[in-house]
């Protein structure tokens, strides 16, 4: 009877165990469903996360490549205007060198002009523009001689310009009137480029 009693305990302690064994069982499959409900909201979430994040990486992608066309435009452009300038700058340069070799051209013509062109120093009063051409004249045909007159005093400032029409012409008058006289005064003649850069 005392094993009845404890065998009968014993079996309903082992009924008590498996009421209780029933009852967790339920409990913990609606833990176990809590707990794949948790991890099944986190997944979704992280799965979320991670659709938000791949479409940010998108986005910054499609940024950097709307920012590189927009860089390469802007380059572009910038290019375009450098290549603008340098060919405004070639053609100034251009123009330039033009006008440069049309001004030595020029300054050619006037050195020859120059050539022609003789400067007479150290005149007496009395020699007048006519005793110059005829003075001149036997070297070579004299184009214009021109007196240097003080407007102030009206008298002759002591020297002169003789312009033959051959630079030749003139280089023979140099030769052999310079250091000459003329009315007892002894004279110079050069050249008039040659007389400015004195």
């Amino acid at each position: 009877s005392f094993f009845d009693r404890q065998g009968g305990s014993g079996e309903m302690a082992d009924e008590d165990n498996s009421d209780k064994e029933q009852e967790q069982e339920p409990g913990e499959k609606q833990d176990g469903l809590a707990e794949d409900g948790e991890i099944k909201t986190d997944e979704v979430d992280k799965e979320k996360e991670k659709a938000k994040s791949q479409e940010r990486s998108r986005e910054r992608s499609r940024e950097k490549s709307r920012e590189k066309s927009r860089e390469k435009s802007r380059e572009k452009s910038r290019d375009k205007s450098r290549e603008k300038s340098r060919d405004r700058s070639r053609d100034r340069d251009r123009g330039r060198d033009r006008d440069r070799s049309r001004s030595r051209g020029k300054d050619r013509e006037r050195r020859r002009e120059d050539r022609k062109v003789l400067a007479v120093s150290n005149l007496s009063r009395n020699v007048n523009e006519d005793h110059l051409k005829e003075i001149f004249g036997n070297y070579g045909k004299v184009k214009e001689a021109t007196l240097a007159i003080d407007k102030t005093a009206g008298l002759p400032k002591g020297y002169a310009y003789v312009e033959f029409y051959e630079e030749r012409d003139a280089d023979r008058a140099i030769s052999h009137l310079n250091t000459g006289q003329i009315d007892g005064n002894v004279i110079r003649v050069e050249h008039q480029a040659d007389r400015k850069r004195r």
